[in-house]
């Protein structure tokens, strides 16, 4: 997902705005090298723990309720396993890089087995002509 939202208008808004710090008397501040101090002001709280605790919620309550629509007994939850009280190790997932190598092995595998296929099917071909030579 985005960290920018939406305006009004459907165009990119602000994530975060610069707010400049300025002393007492209201005289903007500056870092050591000269430019003004500021900090950043987020305008999103949507890499906040709770906000993405809140938004597996709603996941697991929209799949849970198409699943029950669906008859399918299966149902997922938001939790994770040792709050579910699951004395188990989830597995971690896969990402499409670490499966790679076996993909190459794999695809190569398919490649040698249509070579000698083909060479097989080749073969079969030149006993069949020389078959019709010999018969001339």
């Amino acid at each position: 997902l985005t960290n920018r939202p939406f305006n009004p208008d459907g165009s990119w808004g602000l994530k975060a705005k610069t707010q400049y710090i300025k002393d007492e008397n209201g005289k903007q501040l500056l870092t050591k090298s000269g430019f003004p101090k500021q900090r950043k002001i987020w305008l999103v709280d949507w890499d906040k723990k709770e906000k993405i605790n809140e938004w597996r919620k709603n996941w697991a309550l929209s799949v849970n309720q198409v699943l029950a629509q669906k008859n399918i007994p299966d149902r997922i939850s938001e939790k994770s396993f040792v709050e579910q009280g699951i004395a188990d190790t989830p597995m971690q997932h896969e990402g499409i890089n670490s499966k790679r190598h076996e993909r190459k092995a794999f695809n190569q595998q398919v490649k040698n087995y249509r070579k000698s296929k083909a060479g097989y099917k080749n073969m079969q071909e030149k006993v069949v002509n020389r078959g019709h030579l010999d018969s001339l």
